[in-house]
């Protein structure tokens, strides 16, 4: 469950944020056809993985990049990251 007061819900959030300016860089059609083509090729190149296949796509080793590094920079505790009273 998605939660906005913990390092790994501010993380998540970095890494849709990494998406939204990549969609915004390339345009609907540039970011569609180069998400839907990165994943075809890596889909039939590696074995008909489709984990693995979404995972090599360019767009998502740049939002996990970033979200590992929110989570590494904030802690991954998994604690709040505000108190119980805080609300965002």
């Amino acid at each position: 469950e998605y939660d906005a007061t913990s390092a790994k819900g501010v993380a998540l959030l970095g890494h849709e944020v990494a998406h939204v300016q990549q969609f915004n860089t390339a345009g609907v059609l540039g970011f569609v056809i180069k998400y839907g083509w990165s994943f075809l090729k890596n889909f039939l190149t590696n074995g008909f993985d489709g984990t693995k296949a979404y995972l090599d796509i360019p767009f998502e080793k740049e939002g996990y990049a970033i979200e590992d590094r929110i989570r590494r920079d904030l802690g991954a505790s998994g604690e709040k990251l505000c108190p119980a009273n805080c609300s965002l």
